[in-house]
Formats: structure tokens, C-alpha cells, sequence
């Protein structure tokens, strides 16, 4: 990954950040408000970005640990089109869970569409397992699951 380094988000970041959520989500899209508030007031949140060398951003994740640093829960993680099958989600979890686990975490949860076999198999091969299938869980009225990984604290 030398061409690209982990950052927090800024709020710099703002417009590149909305250009990869559009790009790479049809519904449940962040707004531009919650983007605004995300990179620039939340204080329960981790907002890693990936950047390249021209300052360009490929992908983010963003996770919500609240302060009981229990359990954390990824919220979102995006790739731009371009930048996949560089194993770049994979360097940004990784961090991720680098991150949780010094903070203390125990576990780390998240919900990922039935339909999307691919992140599901990515996120099983760092640990995740199904818990539990929620119905109707995205605007367009598909089901997701809820997978959990127990962190190495």
C-alpha cells in the first residue's frame, strides 16, 4: 500500500467523500449534513480515510465506538470502483481493528446486505459471523445481516 496512507477524515474531505458515497451506494446514502457532522463534530465516531499520493481519496470506513468501548459498530466502508481489487478494504479494516483493539474493545459489529456475498466473505475472513438476519433493513426494502467479530484486546 505505498501509494496510499490512512488518515482521519477532515473537513476538507467533504466533497471526495460524498463523490464515493454516491458513487458506490444507490440508497442509505449519507447526507450532506451528516457528512458535514461526521468529519467535523462527531465525537463517537473514527473516520479513516485512504489517500493517495496527489491527495486523492479511494475509499473510507467509518466506525462508531461509543465510550463504553465494548462494542463498536462499522457503519460504512466504500471503495471507489477504480481502486478495487487492490485489497484497500482490507487495509483500512485492518487499521480499523488495530485502532479498537488499543482503545479495548471487545467486539465490533456491523449489518451488510443478503444480497452481497462478496463484502460479506471479506468481512468472514476477519472474523465476523451472521448473528442475525434483519428483514426489511435498507430503504429499498432489503434484508441485511448482522455480523459480529470478537476483537483481540
Amino acid at each position: 500500500m505505498e501509494s496510499f496512507h490512512i488518515r482521519q477524515a477532515m473537513p476538507c474531505d467533504v466533497k471526495q467523500l460524498l463523490n464515493i458515497e454516491y458513487t458506490c451506494f444507490s440508497s442509505d446514502r449519507i447526507s450532506v449534513q451528516q457528512m458535514q457532522y461526521l468529519v467535523s463534530k462527531a465525537k463517537s465516531s473514527i473516520f479513516l480515510v485512504l489517500e493517495d499520493t496527489r491527495k486523492n481519496l479511494a475509499g473510507y470506513v467509518l466506525a462508531f465506538a461509543p465510550k463504553n468501548k465494548v462494542t463498536a459498530r462499522i457503519y460504512s466502508l466504500a471503495i471507489l470502483p477504480q481502486f478495487r481489487g487492490q485489497h484497500l478494504a482490507s487495509y483500512l479494516l485492518q487499521h480499523l481493528f488495530e485502532m479498537l483493539n488499543q482503545k479495548g474493545y471487545q467486539y465490533c459489529h456491523l449489518e451488510v446486505r443478503e444480497s452481497d456475498e462478496k463484502t460479506q466473505k471479506l468481512y468472514q475472513k476477519f472474523g465476523f459471523v451472521q448473528m442475525k438476519k434483519l428483514l426489511n433493513y435498507y430503504e429499498d426494502g432489503e434484508h441485511a445481516w448482522r455480523m459480529r467479530v470478537v476483537l483481540k484486546s
